[in-house]
């Protein structure tokens, strides 16, 4: 029962800390990437320094949880995390602005043509889903000590992003960004705290004791 408890109680920190990084590291980034954008600047490169922030912001908030379970992995998930929201966002972004082109062309021609919404979910989705794919391949390099089912960690990255974000710019317009941005970080936060508990929490309650033994647990030299 107590374990349970535990268990609840870490994927709730999780989601938490996951909403927290996502939130603080938008909220910053945001008005840096419209001014870049309105600049004309190129996309991936706008997504290449945005995505470090924004994985930097993540891998603090979400290292301060896993330092508690296991401290070993603080520092390389900080690593792993601002190498792959770097890639991931770079690459979202730059496929998000192909994906764009034929709208804006059609656009130009018609003089005035509405935002279709469900042209901004897919772009949104495609955006998360790499990004969840540079995370979680970078943080999968950590967790794959800990897990020999932690390839499942790039899937509920994938798939936890990808819903995130595509949910946060259905409701955009309903919410505005401070909503959405709500939205995108609980989403994520619930579907890959919900694997990280199930495959890795056995791991995380011991994993500490296993490379930094306690002094009871030392076996007699």
């Amino acid at each position: 029962m107590q374990a349970q408890r535990d268990t609840h109680w870490f994927w709730l920190q999780w989601t938490v800390a996951t909403l927290v990084g996502y939130g603080i590291g938008a909220l910053v980034i945001l008005p840096w990437m419209v001014t870049w954008a309105y600049a004309a600047q190129p996309a991936w490169l706008t997504g290449l320094i945005g995505g470090a922030m924004l994985g930097l912001a993540l891998g603090i908030a979400q290292g301060l949880v896993l330092r508690r379970y296991a401290g070993w992995v603080n520092g390389w998930w900080l690593l792993a995390s601002i190498t792959g929201g770097l890639v991931g966002l770079s690459l979202g972004m730059a496929l998000a602005d192909r994906l764009t082109l034929p709208t804006l062309h059609m656009a130009t021609r018609g003089a005035a043509m509405p935002v279709i919404p469900w042209q901004a979910v897919f772009q949104a989705g495609v955006t998360g889903a790499l990004v969840g794919l540079g995370l979680g391949g970078a943080q999968w390099l950590v967790l794959r000590r800990a897990s020999q089912s932690s390839r499942r960690w790039i899937i509920a990255n994938v798939l936890g992003w990808m819903a995130g974000m595509a949910l946060g710019a259905a409701l955009a317009a309903r919410i505005g960004v401070v909503g959405a941005l709500l939205v995108t970080g609980v989403t994520s936060g619930v579907i890959t705290g919900l694997l990280m508990t199930r495959n890795f929490s056995n791991h995380l309650h011991t994993i500490n004791h296993t490379i930094h033994p306690r002094v009871d647990d030392t076996p007699p030299g």
